[in-house]
């Protein structure tokens, strides 16, 4: 099975194509992207969104939204 492993899910796009079958596009804070046949429960492909950079070490930022990932955040 092919999942987003790690903290939450913040893009879902639902995709019907000229054939009339379903693609389900999503993304996450474990930096991929899924797209998925909606039909036949396959995972179709995946992607990278970003490498985790290489920051110094900086005070914690206050407020933004939460997440349970265990990826770096992205500048």
């Amino acid at each position: 099975m092919t999942s987003h492993c790690d903290g939450e899910v913040w893009g879902l796009e639902v995709v019907t194509l000229d054939d009339g079958s379903l693609r389900i596009l999503t993304s996450a804070d474990d930096n991929r992207i899924l797209a998925y046949n909606g039909k036949t429960h396959q995972a179709l492909c995946e992607g990278k969104i970003a490498e985790p950079g290489k920051k110094k070490a900086s005070k914690p930022k206050r407020g933004g939204a939460s997440t349970m990932s265990s990826m770096p955040e992205e500048s």
